[in-house]
Formats: C-alpha cells, sequence, structure tokens
C-alpha cells in the first residue's frame, strides 16, 4: 500500500513538474510577450484583442492538443484576460 502511494506521489509530482515546465515556456515566448504588450498599449480596443487571439491560436492551440490541456488562459497582473 505505502509502495502504490509513493508511486502515485511520485506521478503526480513528475506531472506537476511538466506542467510548471510546460507554462514557463509559454510564459517566457516571444509571441506571448508581444501580444501582452499590444493588449496593455491598445487597453479595451476589441480589434487588437481579436487580433492578439488569432496571433495566439496558431501558436498556442498546437501546445493544447499536444499536452491535452483543456484550455489556456492568459491574464495579465489585473487579471484581464488577455486569451481564451
Amino acid at each position: 500500500m505505502q509502495v502504490m502511494s509513493s508511486l502515485k506521489s511520485n506521478q503526480l509530482e513528475y506531472i506537476f513538474q511538466q506542467l510548471e515546465y510546460n507554462l514557463s515556456l509559454i510564459q517566457e515566448s516571444g509571441r506571448v510577450l508581444e501580444s501582452f504588450g499590444l493588449a496593455y498599449s491598445a487597453r479595451n480596443a476589441d480589434s487588437v484583442y481579436i487580433s492578439i487571439s488569432k496571433r495566439l491560436d496558431a501558436y498556442l492551440y498546437p501546445i493544447q492538443e499536444i499536452y491535452q490541456y483543456k484550455n489556456i488562459l492568459l491574464v495579465d497582473r489585473e487579471g484581464k484576460v488577455i486569451y481564451r
């Protein structure tokens, strides 16, 4: 029983380490950083958010498919959703 518990614990730890690594790659991506810059400078311009969304779809959708993430949200420091 203890061996099973330890094995599951190790598996969960690996999953979370991998998730953290993947998220850090996304966070540091030039495309993501540039999109945040555009969103910040445009503030509430719907056409900019539509453009950002299209641009990030091409980058994030394959990541979402490969790692089987149900959804990826990018949120700025103020809590505004930049990408859904």
